[in-house]
């Protein structure tokens, strides 16, 4: 051969080898993308028994419902879904496979966390769901959506266990202002993603088009049919017509509800002594008086009312009145002693300031320790340059 053949030879080889390793190396990103649905059966199968308790990972990792289907949980957490008919969803399809093995061998606090969060709120969820025709199934809807945090807020504003906008949350009934925003309250936004949630089915015929309807708009759904003439979700993943988040946001879902029906199948348990629900009674109080009076007349912590109140935004019962939630055995207590309440220990809970001349938002909420945005939202001030001398503010907990 020519030696001044040789230098280039050396280069194509390089890259000739360069490219089999890169082929042959494993794909290892932390969620399957809409090209890798497969699942991954290079994962480490001593970890993922570790982490998997009771599962074979001789079984190719290919953990479907199937484990759990028709078995209920000795914690009393699972759905017995022979009693409601079969499931609507499709669970064996490979992506949600390769979720479930994310969630067990990558993720498996995801799980119990949301799980331990669920427990108090799992009954209402899924009467509330059965009510309105929806599958109960979707009751694990939030593990995606939020972990069941309540006060979980995303970058784009959306907010509660179910994540929903301003806009969507008010449509389906929210109260969303200054000092309420009931999409953080679970049993409110339930009720309203359980309207919204049969709604879309109403429309798509099908659970899994409304459920990727109910995180990208149903819009968007209505164009890809329209467009391309699709009525079926995995068709729309495999030709790639969904967002990447949506493409992979059923699959998720139903990946986190196959553990989460019989999560001690997976060893993924949550903390079921942090779980119990209080049993609550409603009371209307017309006075905006804070939480921490509310707390005082019924014998109870503030804590436990603000727990079961998290709609309250800035701590106190807002002008006009709210219905507030106070555990049962203290509503007699709270009747009694509001009753008695003296009128001017009722103003003065109501941390109420008149505006001086001279006076700002900034200025008065550094009088009382705290910030411009509490205060302005307590106010439903817009625009700070628009206060007016003699006009009376609500301090937020001001007590």
């Amino acid at each position: 051969m020519p030696s001044h053949l040789r230098p280039d030879l050396r280069f194509v080889l390089c890259i000739v080898i360069a490219a089999t390793l890169a082929a042959c190396a494993p794909a290892r990103s932390p969620f399957p993308t809409r090209q890798t649905f497969e699942p991954d059966r290079a994962a480490d199968t001593a970890a993922l028994g570790e982490d998997c308790a009771g599962i074979s990972p001789s079984e190719q990792l290919r953990r479907t419902i199937r484990v759990s289907e028709g078995v209920s949980s000795p914690y009393g957490i699972g759905f017995d879904l022979g009693s409601t008919g079969p499931s609507p969803f499709d669970h064996a399809h490979p992506a949600v496979d390769r979720y479930i093995d994310y969630y067990c061998d990558r993720s498996p606090q995801t799980i119990s966390t949301s799980l331990t969060r669920a427990l108090p709120h799992l009954p209402h969820i899924r009467e509330t769901l059965s009510a309105a025709g929806v599958p109960q199934e979707i009751a694990y809807l939030p593990i995606v959506e939020s972990r069941f945090e309540d006060t979980a807020r995303s970058r784009a504003g959306a907010t509660g266990i179910w994540q929903f906008m301003p806009a969507t949350g008010k449509n389906y009934g929210l109260r969303i202002d200054g000092c309420i925003d009931e999409r953080r309250d679970p049993i409110r936004s339930t009720e309203a993603a359980a309207r919204y949630l049969a709604a879309l089915h109403d429309q798509f015929e099908d659970w899994h088009l409304a459920l990727a309807a109910f995180n990208v708009g149903e819009g968007r759904i209505h164009r890809i049919m329209r467009d391309y003439g699709i009525d079926d979700y995995w068709t729309m993943v495999e030709r790639e017509l969904l967002p990447r988040e949506t493409a992979q946001y059923v699959p998720k879902f139903l990946a986190a509800a196959a553990i989460a029906k019989n999560p001690d199948s997976f060893g993924l348990l949550p903390d079921v002594g942090s779980g119990d629900p209080v049993d609550f009674a409603t009371v209307r109080i017309a006075d905006p008086i804070s939480l921490k009076t509310v707390a005082s007349l019924a014998g109870v912590d503030r804590e436990t009312v603000q727990a079961l109140n998290p709609a309250l935004a800035c701590s106190r019962i807002p002008k006009g009145g709210y219905r507030v939630r106070l555990p049962r055995s203290a509503v007699g207590t709270f009747e009694q002693a509001y009753a008695r309440l003296d009128t001017r220990e009722l103003a003065d809970d109501r941390g109420v300031h008149r505006v001086r001349r001279g006076e700002s938002p900034s200025s008065i909420a550094r009088r009382y320790g705290i910030s411009v945005r509490e205060l302005m939202r307590a106010n439903g001030i817009r625009n700070p340059r628009h206060l007016r001398v003699n006009e009376t503010l609500q301090i937020p907990g001001r007590s």
